[in-house]
């Protein structure tokens, strides 16, 4: 066990660190260290911000004004009326609670389950492999490794750096790049921000990558003391709920002045006593105040969230989801969002030079250091206190066994593999000197390499077919590149010819990693004492591998303008074309440019990424719903051609390279996006220009990203969504959404979502607030023409506890309409009560409102002509037409553009539950139970009963279909103005 000893970390040399932490960096932890170290130092996070407890909840719940409303009335109840009404007012309360905080709960649990989808990952090495944990995993004494797009995972003393450089201004507020040096011994009095061995948790890896050895996790972390200094924020409102809260505020004044005009007048013209108006404006004020409305939107948000999360979309901020249903326009990347980011070498030209394409490539990768690196998914549970570690057989690991890194790099190194390729041995003689990154602007990476030892002891020596051949003596450096081939075929000077039997070989070999040239490929033109041979490439008589210099020859403007043709050609069959390139250096070079002059071509190499089967459906979707799509691509115009009619982009949709989107001007710009676009050999702040200049037009853009510098333009999209298998921290960090599986349709149904959500928003905001209206408006009618109010005080209470059921539990699950992605997107600028919801809701509330006062009217005036009528009667009618006239609304608004018998009269368990238990109330109050004596429905005769029944279907059917000509009014409006 490692004692809890705080060292002076950065002023220890590497041996030193190591042997202070017991471990070996060749092999990492034992799974007995790593629980030992868990048990002593815990998880790697922060102290947690626990959730809400549920004591914390049901506190919360009863403290709320309107429950502290409805106990004054349960109080009142104790003092001025029996004992069966007080205990109905306080078994409401219980309910009302119990439903409160089963919504929060649920929400909460949601929220929750979002948070522990999106944790990140660690590449950590352990018992000598390497393993993709979760990031809180992590214990003193791990060896990780830190590669470029991604957030370091705890405090870590560097043991090895390439080239790695952090950002570190969330610790020290310096906006610059900090180089970072493994060798450095600093004195133990050093500032943060000068500790070049140490790299910080949550700080950014700019670039290269590095190899560490963690020395301190979760709180005792400098990040970890920082934010034990910080007060915890609560979570943003969205736009969706600052509106409803708004909205919430002003019903509350309107509902307050109703409901004290109505009981003030209720008591000044005698209609009521001064308890009874007591009772009556308690009562009103709690069933009219439409408190619900902040909570109905939370409660929607987060369950909408957590349905997207099922389908492997993962919410990082709740805004992403009620904006999803306005997207307009859809800027996606091809590679493994419209692929299947499966790539696999296809085809090598010349096929002879296949072995050393792919030696280069392993030289040439930003997935290994001194070997490579595998993504294990480390099989334990993740709890902290576990007693047992599962034990784990090599069948076990062969089958969790997963290439990390870029997908592109992954295909070569598991071909190089396959011809015996592999990192550890190829490297064993070489030293990382210098290390120029893939760059989005320059498309290439170079390395150098320095030979390590004696040479000619060396695996490459003995006929390997590899780099050796070509090793002119003295030359210690060798240079290597890889990249787009328009941008490495200007680098060379020089290429490396064939040979006649090697090619003759070749062509006769049926290995399943190459294909044959299609027919009509361009050939290699013959160089001097070359003979035409078949497979598509010209070949060059055999040489002396002792006079390596002979193999190389001049690449002339011809041999250039055809490889960059045969590039197209293969480009054209969707395959993405690398091309590779080296040079041997006497001296180890100083700049980038200096390392890249003067190159040797060997050639090229296609990788296939086949199309997802389940994009051209998705993308038929969009079309069907109004949004476009623009896809984009750093490959070759040939290849982004070739995807996009794959997946169903029309022939004629134009295609503009990186470079001539540049030379346009915004204006026209943006009238290209107008339609559908395909963008090639494009950049990360073309893509960033691409979605400020669709926003200015008015458009709602999502926008997909994957790497470092996609986090600009995902910052500055409406939605922002960042790949969730090949993603950077930075990306996901940036984006409000994330795809779990990479895919498009995913997004696409992500989508479908945001709209399902917004319209069942809308019907149930619709709905309360319809309910909450007519209400109002039956007391005040009441009051008004000298009836009194047509409800008791407690049926008031129960009819409150019916529609906020209604609201919450039974419409927010509304199934979606069958239009719901055959229809425009819904105008952002609209406000969420636009003139067509009002007047919906509105429509709603007279039809509910008509049902209740016909009922209370009819019924007085037809029990008038035998006599006398009982006050309770009259209660009774207006009670039981309006629980009849609130569940038929419900199932009126259930939708807006198609038939019910369409929608389907099942479709909807929640609010099919809830209208039987509404009925099974309704039978039960003609029964001796005490609920009964509350609902006051034995006053009523069976015929009175049957007539009011029939009347609520009849006036509701009608609202039905005046409402049904008014939105196909509405519809034919919109159509007519496109």
């Amino acid at each position: 066990m490692v004692p809890h000893i705080r060292r002076v970390w950065h002023s220890l040399s590497v041996s030193e660190t190591v042997q202070a932490l017991h471990v070996d960096p060749e092999l990492g932890l034992s799974e007995a260290e790593v629980q030992q170290r868990q048990e002593g130092f815990g998880r790697n996070e922060l102290v947690p911000v626990h959730g809400e407890t549920l004591g914390h909840v049901l506190l919360e719940a009863v403290t709320e004004p309107m429950i502290l409303l409805l106990l004054a009335v349960g109080v009142l109840y104790a003092f001025w009326g029996e004992t069966w009404e007080t205990a109905t007012v306080f078994s409401v309360i219980a309910v009302l609670v119990s439903v409160e905080v089963y919504n929060e709960w649920r929400a909460e649990q949601a929220l929750a389950g979002l948070s522990a989808l999106s944790q990140p990952l660690a590449v950590v090495r352990r018992q000598g492999q390497w393993w993709e944990i979760p990031v809180a995993e992590l214990v003193p004494g791990d060896i990780v490794l830190l590669l470029a797009g991604r957030r370091v995972p705890a405090d870590v003393r560097l043991l090895q750096t390439h080239a790695l450089a952090l950002d570190e201004s969330i610790l020290t507020g310096e906006s610059l790049p900090v180089e970072k040096d493994a060798e450095a011994i600093l004195s133990e009095v050093v500032p943060l921000g000068e500790r070049k061995n140490l790299a910080f948790a949550g700080t950014l890896v700019v670039r290269g990558r590095g190899l560490g050895v963690v020395i301190a996790t979760g709180a005792e972390t400098e990040w970890g003391r920082i934010a034990r200094q910080t007060a915890q924020t609560r979570p943003e409102k969205t736009p969706l709920q600052l509106a409803m809260r708004e909205l919430a505020r002003w019903t509350v004044l309107a509902a307050l002045g109703f409901t004290a005009l109505a009981a003030v007048l209720a008591y000044l013209r005698q209609l009521a006593t001064g308890q009874q108006a007591l009772l009556s404006a308690l009562a009103l004020a709690f069933a009219t105040i439409p408190e619900e409305l902040p909570i109905i939107i939370t409660i929607v948000l987060a369950l909408g969230g957590w349905r997207l999360a099922r389908q492997r979309a993962i919410v990082r901020r709740l805004a992403a989801v009620e904006t999803l249903g306005d997207v307009t326009l859809i800027a996606a990347d091809k590679t493994g969002t419209i692929t299947e980011n499966r790539m696999a070498v296809a085809q090598v030209e010349p096929r002879e030079h296949e072995r050393l394409c792919l030696e280069l490539a392993v030289l040439c990768s930003e997935t290994i250091t001194a070997t490579t690196i595998h993504a294990n998914r480390w099989p334990q549970n993740t709890s902290a206190s576990r007693t047992e570690v599962p034990e784990r057989s090599d069948a076990s690991l062969a089958n969790l066994r997963t290439w990390l890194g870029d997908p592109t790099e992954a295909a070569l190194l598991e071909r190089a593999e396959q011809l015996g390729i592999t990192s550890a041995a190829l490297c064993s003689d070489w030293l990382l000197r210098q290390e120029f990154p893939f760059d989005p602007s320059r498309k290439r990476m170079t390395t150098v390499w320095q030979v390590d030892g004696d040479w000619p002891t060396s695996h490459m020596q003995k006929g390997t077919g590899g780099i050796s051949p070509s090793w002119p003596a003295g030359q210690k450096f060798l240079v290597a590149v890889k990249g787009a081939p328009e941008r490495v075929l200007p680098l060379c000077t020089n290429e490396l010819a064939t040979s006649a039997s090697a090619h003759l070989e070749s062509t006769a070999d049926s290995s399943p990693a190459t294909s044959e040239p299609a027919t009509g490929q361009a050939s290699l033109p013959l160089l001097p004492g070359q003979t035409e041979l078949h497979g598509g490439l010209a070949s060059v008589p055999a040489l002396v591998a002792a006079t390596p210099g002979e193999r190389i020859v001049p690449l002339t403007p011809q041999r250039h303008q055809v490889w960059q043709g045969l590039a197209e050609t293969l480009a054209s069959r969707g395959w993405r074309v690398l091309a590779f390139a080296y040079r041997w250096a006497s001296n180890q070079p100083r700049s980038v440019e200096e390392a890249e002059a003067s190159c040797v071509f060997v050639g090229l190499v296609a990788l296939a990424d086949p199309p997802r089967p389940e994009v051209a459906p998705a993308l038929a979707e969009c079309r069907q719903a109004g949004i476009r799509v623009l896809m984009i691509t750093g490959d070759h115009p040939h290849t982004a051609r070739y995807v996009a009619q794959a997946v169903g982009f029309e022939p004629d949709t134009p295609l503009i390279t990186g470079p001539e989107l540049d030379s346009m001007s915004d204006a026209t710009l943006q009238e290209q996006l107008r339609r559908p676009l395909i963008v090639a050999r494009a950049t990360p702040s073309q893509k960033l220009r691409l979605v400020q200049l669709a926003k200015s037009a008015g458009e709602r853009v999502a926008v997909t990203g994957d790497g470092i510098n996609d986090a600009p333009a995902l910052r500055a999209a409406d939605v922002g969504i960042a790949m969730g298998q090949r993603g950077s921290d930075v990306a996901r960090e940036a984006a409000d959404l994330i795809l779990a599986d990479d895919n498009f349709a995913t997004l696409v149904h992500a989508i479908r979502e945001g709209r399902l959500l917004f319209d069942n928003l809308s019907k149930s905001v619709r709905y309360y607030l319809a309910c909450k209206v007519a209400l109002v408006a039956a007391c005040l009618t009441g009051v008004l023409t000298g009836v009194g109010i047509p409800f008791h005080p407690l049926q008031i209470i129960l009819m409150e506890l019916m529609m906020d059921l209604g609201a919450s539990v039974a419409l927010v699950g509304e199934p979606a309409e069958g239009d719901l992605m055959r229809r425009p997107p819904r105008d952002p600028r609209q406000p969420f009560l636009h003139g067509g919801v009002l007047r919906d809701l509105f429509g709603s509330a007279l039809a509910l409102f008509l049902v209740v006062v016909l009922v209370f009217l009819g019924l007085r005036s037809w029990r008038q002509v035998a006599g006398p009528v009982q006050r309770e009667t009259l209660l009774a009618g207006s009670f039981l037409a309006w629980l009849l006239g609130h569940v038929l609304l419900a199932w009126v608004l259930r939708t807006d553009r198609v038939a019910l018998r369409q929608q389907g009269w099942l479709s909807n368990r929640a609010l099919l539950v809830w209208t039987l238990a509404v009925l099974a109330l309704l039978a039960g109050a003609w029964l001796p139970l005490p609920i009964s004596r509350v609902f006051l429905l034995q006053n009523l005769s069976g015929r009175e009963a049957v007539g009011i029944a029939l009347w609520a279907c009849l006036a509701m059917a009608l609202w039905r279909w005046l409402r049904g000509l008014s939105q196909r009014g509405d519809r034919l409006h919109s159509w007519a103005n496109r």
